[in-house]
């Protein structure tokens, strides 16, 4: 590594462990490590994606009152929602690219502890036809 961007691009997404070695984040939750708040939300500071972004703007341009939460401003008990309601009601918006079923369950159950309605968007759904991700948001937001 020659330079401190170098440094910086080597370092993104990983922490430094208690025995002073890099690790991702990804990893440790595999092993059944229990990662705090606060280490995820320096984690996910100032990350959006791309899709993410022009989803927000989508939001913003139709009106829907979602607001892009995906940076750590919330986390309930270890996962961070995408978008959360900003009326009050207890409803949140997922983007995904993945396709596992158990997954998308174990999400929705999860944030469903909590008293949450959660929507799962696919990003090929929403890449393909914005529209119709936008008529996904209505009907939810009619439930």
């Amino acid at each position: 590594m020659k330079n401190r961007n170098e440094l910086g691009r080597f370092v993104k997404g990983h922490f430094l462990s208690p025995k002073g070695i890099h690790r991702s984040l990804k990893t440790e939750f595999k092993k059944g490590h229990i990662v705090s708040d606060e280490m995820l939300r320096k984690t996910l500071k100032n990350r959006i994606s791309k899709h993410e972004l022009n989803f927000e703007a989508l939001l913003l341009k139709f009106g829907l009152p979602y607001k892009f939460v995906g940076n750590g401003q919330i986390i309930i008990e270890g996962r961070c929602p995408d978008f959360i309601n900003t009326n009050g009601e207890k409803k949140l918006i997922e983007l995904t690219k993945n396709t596992k079923y158990e997954w998308k369950k174990n999400t929705i159950n999860h944030y469903a502890k909590f008293g949450f309605k959660t929507l799962m968007i696919d990003k090929r759904i929403y890449k393909r036809n914005n529209l119709k991700a936008v008529e996904m948001v209505r009907k939810f937001e009619l439930e």
